[in-house]
Formats: C-alpha cells, structure tokens, sequence
C-alpha cells in the first residue's frame, strides 16, 4: 500500500515538472499517451546525449537496418519505448491501488473497534487484527473466531460422533501428550468444517481459558484439568470429556498480555452473541489498546509486477528490434541472387547500369506489398532516390551496400561502383557466376530453416501424442 501511494506520489512529480516539455513533431503520438511521451523526454533529457539510458550500439544499427533508407531517429525510438514502459507502470500502480481499496472496503472493523458479525446462516468469521497496546512499542497481530448471529437447524448425530472420535488428536496443539501439557490447548470452536460447534467447560476455570491458554500460578507438581466440550451439529448434541495434567508454562510479558487479551475478546464475543456487533476491548491490563485491519501484501505485489512489466517490455523493444534485423538479414541474403539475375539480365537487354539499377527497383515499388516489404529492394529504392536527389552514382551504389549491412552487398555494391569508375565489359558475366555461387548458398540456407522448422514442432507434436495416449488409456482403465 504504501509502495503503491510512493509510485503514485512519483508520477505526480513526475506529470508536474514534465507539463511544460514539448513533444517533437515527427512523433506521431495518441493523445492519451501525450503525458507519458513528456515524462519519457524529460528522463531522458536528464542524461548526456551520448549516454542515454541502456543505449547500444547495435540498437542503433539495428535501428537504421530495418528503416530501409528512412532517416533514423534513436532518440525517438528510446522516447516511444520508454514512455510504453512508463505508461504500463502507472496503470498497474492504479490497479494495485484499486484492488487495494477493493479489499479494505470489504473489512468490516469500524471505528476502530466494532466489528460487525456475519448474518444469520452464514459460515463464522476467521478474523486477524493488529493490536496496539500501550507501552509496548511492537504490535502484535491477534487472530480469533469471530461467530455468526445464530438460529437452530437439523443435523445428524454421526457428525457429533466423528467429532468425538478426533477431539483428543486436536486438542493436543504443540503438546505431545496430556499427561503433560505446558503449551496452549487447541479447543477448537467448530470441528468438520464449522459443522459441529464446541462450547467448553473446564474444571477448574482458573487454569485454561476456552482459549487454550494458560493461566493462573501452576504448582510444579501440575493441576489436573478436566476438560468437557458440549457438542452442538444443528440442534443434535453430543459430549466429549478427557483430562489434561497442566504444568507450568513459560510465558514472557508480552505473551500474558496476548493471554488476557484473547481472554476478553472471548469474553465479548460470547455475551454479545445475539448482537449483531461486538465491542472489541479498548484496555488490557491497564494498557490501551488500539485495533486496526492487518495490512494486505496484494497491492504491494501488484505494483512491483507492474514495475517488473515495464521494464521488461523497455528491454523486450531492443529484443523484438534484433529480431527483426536477424530476419532482415536472412531475407536479404535470400534475395540476393534475384537481385543479381535481375541485373544481369537487363544489362544483357542492353541497358546502362544506372537503368537496370532503377528498373529493378520501379518494378518493386509498383508491386510491392506494405504487409512483406524486401529489405533489399527497399534500399535500392532508397539508393534511387538519393540518386535523384543529386548524389553521384558512385557515391549511391557504396552507399547502398554499406546500408545493406550484409557482406555480399557491399561487394555488390563496390563492384557496381568500380565499372563506373574504370569501366569493365564483363559486368554481366561477373553478376552471373556471382548469382550461381549465391544460389547454392542460398539452397543450404533453405535447408537449414527447414531442419529448424522441423525440430520446433517436435514439442507440439510431443503434445499430440500424449493427448491421444490419454483419450486412448483412460476410457480403458476406467472400464476396469
């Protein structure tokens, strides 16, 4: 709870000294989005350029990989993906706060001790309050039973024999026998799931209360206590008896006070038993006492998983951009060899090189589908425009294959570059061995995915085969 006030108190800081910042105009931003956007630059206008929060080198590579000739922009990239993880921190911070507030609106501690009892039918109330007391500086946590109002019903006496058959297995507690009991009894209230209730009498009072606990000076020789639990299951009664020698307990002070404490709240539950509230004590031992509800761990739990989502949604951007550098990667080394015959093709038609260059490249941007772009297309398309755009085209095909990031473009592109410069007759020969030799690279590649692909679905078909094991054995073993 208090976790979750802290995050809230932040990103109220946070919303206030970001307001003023202004968001570049070539982010294209959802206007609910808007303050987070301004969060994120203002975090990020809090480091050095160069030392912006977990950047890399390969995410800016990676980056103007999959850009295809567009101009990158890496801070924007950082801005978008730290403003995403921002934005699901606060929600789940909100959520956690809510489920919070959900909870304690359904505790029924009122001003600051009256407890409301459950209604008429319906099951007792396990109830675990924290309790102040006066001079002690730690609060202790106070755990009792809490009974519902009630009414008589019906219920058979075999309940109130299987009760009979394990009370004295229950009543034991911590205690190995009791021929010698010097820890709290365990006289339970209700026994077979709240189906039998116990109403005990103990002889003498002055020893055990219906609590279990200890009291009063006991010799060391110990006092026999008789022990007799009056057994109601819905109108049916039953009785159970035995005896305990209790010995000498060793109790601190703060364990006497948890004594009397429990001593008076037993006390208040069973005189305002067709109340439809109790009381709880406001002294104990001379000391006050203050209540309150037992703090829950769920908000507390639930932001730290919404932090722990946010940051891994900022880190899971930079893996989803690397994967799709690596299948930019194998798509263009699967291309590559189109590429060439294409070429080698249209200067075998008898166009220059700058011509087939751009033809290849028109050809795609008339065809191309925006769901499954061809990264190398793209660049040559890119490349085309640059070379519209008034760069030389040597300049242009370098360019090219440096931006292609892939070890056979840059030749490709050096080699495109070098006939400019010192012209060579034998282009078209060159581009053909070269998409050959590609060719079959490209066949051991298609092999290699294809194996890949195949070990993937051993798992689902794992699966497969357990499920039809099952649907096969079961109605065979159950027809035994």
């Amino acid at each position: 709870m208090v976790l979750c006030w802290g995050m809230l108190a932040v990103f109220g800081v946070l919303f206030a000294v970001a307001s003023a910042v202004k968001i570049p105009e070539d982010l294209d931003v959802k206007k609910l989005m808007i303050p987070f956007y301004k969060i994120s630059i203002f975090i990020l206008g809090l480091f050095p350029k160069r030392g912006r929060l977990l950047v890399k080198k390969r995410v800016e590579k990676d980056l103007e990989a999959v850009c295809s000739g567009k101009r990158v922009d890496v801070q924007n990239y950082y801005i978008e993906k730290l403003a995403l993880g921002i934005c699901i921190v606060f929600i789940g911070t909100g959520c956690s706060l809510g489920a919070q507030v959900l909870m304690e609106s359904e505790q029924s501690l009122k001003d600051g001790k009256i407890l409301e009892r459950p209604g008429y039918g319906e099951e007792n109330l396990e109830t675990s309050l924290r309790a102040k007391i006066e001079g002690l500086e730690d609060t202790s946590d106070v755990s009792f039973e809490l009974g519902a109002q009630q009414y008589r019903t019906e219920q058979k006496q075999e309940f109130i024999t299987q009760a009979i058959a394990r009370m004295e297995t229950i009543i034991l507690g911590e205690n190995k026998s009791l021929d010698e009991v010097r820890t709290r009894l365990n006289l339970p209230q209700t026994i077979l799931e709240e189906k039998v209730r116990a109403d005990w009498e103990l002889d003498p009072l002055e020893v055990v209360d219906e609590d279990g606990y200890i009291i009063g000076d006991i010799p060391e020789e110990g006092i026999l206590v008789k022990l007799t639990a009056n057994l109601k299951c819905y109108g049916e009664k039953g009785e159970f008896c035995t005896y305990a020698r209790v010995m000498p307990p060793v109790y601190t002070k703060e364990e006497e006070l948890h004594v009397q404490l429990q001593k008076e709240i037993q006390q208040v539950n069973e005189e305002g038993a067709e109340e439809g509230a109790i009381e709880l004590p406001g002294h104990v031992d001379g000391k006050k006492v203050e209540w309150s509800e037992n703090p829950s761990e769920v908000a507390g739990f639930l932001c730290m998983a919404a932090i722990v989502a946010g940051i891994c949604i900022y880190i899971g951007k930079d893996t989803e951009l690397h994967k799709l550098a690596e299948e930019r990667s194998r798509q263009m080394a699967m291309d590559y060899p189109d590429v060439l015959f294409k070429l080698s093709m249209l200067l075998g038609a008898g166009l220059t090189l700058k011509a087939a260059f751009s033809k290849v490249a028109t050809e795609y941007e008339k065809n191309k589908n925006s769901r499954h772009k061809r990264y190398a297309y793209e660049e040559m398309a890119a490349a085309c425009r640059k070379m519209e755009m008034g760069m030389s085209e040597t300049a242009a095909y370098e360019d090219f294959g440096n931006r292609c990031q892939e070890i056979r473009y840059v030749k490709l592109g050096s080699l495109l570059a070098q006939n400019l410069r010192k012209g060579s007759n034998g282009l078209m020969e060159i581009l053909q061995n070269e998409a050959l030799a590609s060719m079959e690279e490209r066949k051991q590649m298609a092999k290699r995915l294809g194996e890949a692909a195949g070990t993937k679905m051993l798992l689902p078909m794992g699966m497969m085969l357990v499920i039809v094991l099952v649907i096969l054995m079961v109605p065979a073993v159950m027809s035994f």
